[in-house]
């Protein structure tokens, strides 16, 4: 509410004289005004923290604004519901041919209780659905993919066919090329560099060009090893086989500290190619890379970390009985479960041939210290790539 009435107070919506009595109201209420966004919700938490245990009871005397519907008496004393008011902002807004946009972003990194993730989250979307009448006020969640399928997957979540309006947002392998472009481009000296500019990315040819400019054409030397590129897509990807936008970041930043550190100590950065980031460069990053990777889904699921060190040191493909081993569990139901827990998270990837299998992509493995190759004989299963 305060955000929405700092946004009609500062821009006065074309200075409607109906705005008036709703701004005294959200100022009284001391929802506004307020600076920042931390100030804006601390305070609405706190008018939360005080109303929660008497919102709606008769006589309750304290705010002007009520969750619930208002009982005579309250509407005696001057009180309005929390939904009359936004429908309220909303006509005016309509009428004046504005929308406003509540964005929530970064969510998966809001909660530093795991427990309480979920429950919030589900809360939030029904908030979501609540502000589906105002169409001029639009709440905008950006929420994990996996993140979303743990919410609607535990104990279910029947709001979920009522959210129609949504869209995946997919990194292809173009646009995740033109984001690491980008950024290097923002600088000059790498357009006077590479005789590019950045306003001519935009062209997969020029994209090419710039890309081996920078970096060679391939980390490993052979002619069945992939062009660079590919090489990095394949070594930031989870089991999920989606790369992503801040593994892909990492990877250059870790490469550019690394190719600064060979050029300092002498003879190991050398390129002869005469590209900015080396070989020796990229494979060295991935150790950093790996432990961010790791360490970062250890914070997110914590009581998987005692499985995932269980791989430390050890091979990189397994069956369900060398998993069963490793975890020295009882049960096989115990060790189908959790199996199929590190595949949802991304740390397993499911390999279906003669015998199923189980693998650790590539990006978790420098951390762990793990070695390329099967942990169990060569007839029980296949072989990895």
């Amino acid at each position: 509410m305060s955000l929405i009435g700092n946004y009609i107070r500062d821009n006065d919506v074309g200075g409607r004289s109906d705005l008036r009595p709703i701004i005294t109201l959200l100022q009284n209420e001391g929802l506004i005004p307020f600076e920042g966004l931390r100030r804006i919700f601390n305070a609405a938490l706190a008018r939360l923290s005080k109303a929660k245990h008497t919102v709606g009871l008769p006589g309750d005397l304290s705010y002007s604004v009520v969750f619930g519907e208002p009982s005579p008496e309250e509407e005696k004393a001057g009180k309005i519901s929390l939904h009359s008011l936004l429908e309220k902002i909303n006509s005016i807004l309509a009428s004046s041919g504005v929308e406003i946009w509540v964005l929530f972003d970064r969510l998966d990194v809001a909660f530093t209780n795991p427990a309480a993730e979920t429950p919030a989250l589900r809360a939030l979307f029904r908030v979501y659905l609540d502000f589906a009448p105002f169409k001029n006020i639009k709440i905008k969640i950006f929420l994990r993919d996996d993140i979303w399928e743990r919410i609607t997957r535990e104990q279910g979540f029947r709001e979920q066919s009522h959210i129609t309006h949504y869209y995946h947002i997919r990194w292809t392998a173009d646009a995740l090329r033109h984001l690491i472009l980008s950024r290097f481009f923002n600088n000059s000296v790498i357009e006077e560099y590479t005789s590019l500019k950045r306003d001519t990315l935009g062209n997969p040819k020029v994209q090419e060009s710039a890309f081996y400019s920078i970096f060679p054409e391939q980390v490993e030397s052979g002619p069945k090893k992939p062009k660079t590129f590919d090489w990095m897509l394949k070594r930031v990807q989870d089991s999920k086989q989606s790369p992503a936008p801040r593994e892909i970041i990492n990877l250059i930043e870790s490469a550019r500290q690394q190719q600064v550190r060979l050029i300092e100590v002498g003879g190991a950065g050398s390129n002869p190619e005469g590209h900015l980031i080396s070989p020796n460069a990229l494979v060295l990053s991935l150790e950093e890379v790996s432990k961010v990777k790791v360490e970062t889904l250890w914070s997110e699921y914590p009581h998987l970390r005692k499985y995932i060190e269980l791989f430390r040191g050890g091979k990189t493909e397994h069956t369900i009985d060398s998993i069963k081993e490793l975890f020295a569990l009882q049960k096989l139901n115990d060790t189908v479960l959790t199996v199929h827990q590190l595949i949802d998270v991304g740390f397993l990837q499911e390999k279906k041939s003669a015998q199923t299998s189980y693998w650790v992509p590539f990006i978790f493995r420098p951390y762990l210290r793990m070695t390329q190759g099967a942990a169990f004989t060569e007839d029980e299963g296949i072989r990895e790539e």
